[in-house]
């Protein structure tokens, strides 16, 4: 997107109109919403109706004068909106469209605005805006007898910013800068890591408990838990430990581990689980298996792996299928297409220490399963953590069918990457969702993973010298890039002004519009990145 570099700040009012462009300046302006903020913190807020184009600029010079500790500036446009019929079934536009529409309301006696950008910082819906617009007490009377209008307004976003010696503005879209797709270099993702790294140690606790879920509009962590998460954010801070070699890291790394064994690990007969309330998860076992397998101390026994491991050998059927629940046991249909690739990934791991007939003959049982499970019923999220087994397992064995099953896989997920011609919006371009399948919602942490398992289908179609899929796959995972660049809270003024900027830099968003982080947002796509990173032929 467009931004300007300046040195005084009494060129800010013209470099402001220079980048909103004639096009917005020529049509008629229903509200002007300016927020000035001191790092998160607001530290004055105006919503102009109907300004005309010297209220705007009286009014962001005023802004600067009177604050003049600010670092940043939003500032938002709402041209003249489409009113909808309250009475209509849909009055509403996709909410995949929010952050970027404003809201208004207008009674007998009253007008209300809420702009785009305040739905994103607040992270809520279009109905959830209307209500807090009509419950205002100003409107309240007028709701019971004529129903009011309901204006949808385009907007044009920017953000003007303040460093010690110059000033930027920058256009935005959806509260940030447009993230093209020459931005994917090799510096710009490891600064894109580096972040994740921070946000993983910032969001750690001093017992080792690392935050499932951040709610940056609220600044509220949840309470929730999933095991499967937490010990698959152990891997990535195992894997920045590796990264960095930082005492600290190791440090870390091993005090999550430990945590989790704590709260989660539990001995029976001669295997061991993994708690969750009265479930117990041959996925979460498997990842818990992997994590101590990751372990940097001495102290962490590796008799976890061991009676852990015991319990997936147990839970292999003899045709090669897994049951994917210990308990409760009448589940062992559900989750098959994640948790036996879980286990595999796990003991390829394994195998990949030293032959062991036994084990292998073990994978390649449930390879020929799964292989045929997938083809029969194809779904996106076996793809994966399939992969990165297999990946490993071609490397052990050279066997042709694992590498033909491979880009098999990775052949047909491509098409679950959505085009750009399909995309409601400009900054989704590069995100793993297909709207007329019922494969899930979109999500930043999908496409993380989808990332891990198209980085081992490259390396190995680099590696085998084919060129055209290698070319497929690296546009594949510069897109996903892509897409999680604009998704992370990679500055403070795209941060939440109810957050804390430690526990939000860094963190990637869920999706565009949901501002909710959760650990594995940030661990697949933290994971994925390390992969391209340390492949030397990655084509930047």
């Amino acid at each position: 997107m467009p931004s300007e570099l300046f040195r005084s700040k009494d060129d800010i009012p013209k470099a402001v109109l220079r980048l909103i462009g004639l096009e917005v300046r020529t049509r008629q302006l229903d509200y002007f919403c300016i927020v000035v903020r001191l790092s998160t913190q607001e530290l004055a807020s105006q919503i102009l109706e109907l300004p005309a184009w010297h209220d705007v600029e009286r009014t962001l010079c005023e802004s600067i004068e009177q604050n003049p500790t600010w670092t940043a500036i939003m500032l938002e446009l709402g041209s003249a909106g489409r009113v909808v019929d309250l009475d209509s079934r849909r009055i509403f536009p996709d909410e995949s469209l929010r952050g970027l529409i404003g809201l208004s309301i207008r009674t007998v006696s009253s007008r209300a605005t809420c702009p785009a950008r305040m739905m994103l910082d607040k992270n809520i819906s279009f109905k959830g805006a209307l209500l807090r617009l009509a419950t205002r007490p100003e409107n309240s009377h007028d709701i019971g007898g004529i129903l009011p209008e309901l204006v949808l307004h385009e907007t044009s976003q920017l953000t003007v910013k303040r460093s010690h010696y110059s000033y930027t503005v920058n256009r935005d879209f959806r509260g940030k800068a447009l993230v093209a797709i020459e931005e994917v270099t090799k510096a710009d993702i490891s600064r894109c890591s580096r972040l994740m790294e921070e946000w993983l140690h910032s969001n750690l606790s001093e017992e080792g408990c690392l935050t499932y879920m951040y709610h940056p509009s609220e600044d509220r962590r949840s309470p929730n838990k999933n095991r499967i998460r937490d010990f698959m954010g152990t891997l990535a801070l195992q894997t920045c430990a590796r990264r960095t070699g930082l005492i600290d890291h190791f440090r870390k790394a091993d005090l999550n581990l430990m945590y989790n064994l704590q709260e989660y690990y539990q001995e029976e007969f001669d295997y061991a689980v993994i708690r969750e309330s009265d479930k117990v998860k041959l996925g979460a076992v498997a990842l818990a298996a992997l994590a101590v397998r990751g372990r940097f101390a001495a102290t962490i026994p590796a008799q976890a792996e061991e009676r852990l491991s015991k319990l997936t050998h147990t839970l292999q059927r003899i045709d090669g299928s897994f049951r994917t629940f210990l308990r409760p046991a009448e589940r062992n249909e559900d989750c098959q297409n994640f948790y036996p690739g879980e286990t595999l990934l796990l003991w390829t791991s394994q195998l990949q220490s030293g032959r062991d007939a036994g084990l292998l003959k073990r994978i390649m049982l449930s390879f020929s399963y799964y292989r045929s499970f997938h083809r029969e019923d194809r779904n996106p999220a076996f793809v994966p953590w399939h992969t990165q087994a297999c990946y490993q397992l071609f490397q052990i064995t050279g066997y042709d069918e694992v590498k033909d099953f491979i880009f098999e896989m990775n052949d047909w997920l491509l098409a679950f990457q959505q085009p750009e011609s399909q995309l409601p919006a400009f900054d989704m371009d590069g995100r793993f969702y297909s709207p007329d399948k019922p494969y899930g919602p979109p999500h930043a942490s999908s496409t993380g993973v989808y990332m891990e398992g198209l980085c081992d289908a490259l390396a190995l179609a680099i590696a085998l010298g084919q060129e055209e899929r290698a070319e497929k796959y690296t546009m594949a995972i510069k897109r996903g890039l892509r897409n999680i660049m604009q998704l992370q809270f990679s500055q403070i003024a795209e941060i939440p002004s109810a957050a804390k900027s430690f526990r939000t830099l860094g963190g990637v968003r869920t999706t565009e519009y949901n501002n909710v982080i959760r650990v594995d947002n940030v661990q697949h796509n933290y994971l994925a990145m390390q992969k391209i990173l340390s492949l030397d032929t990655f084509p930047w």
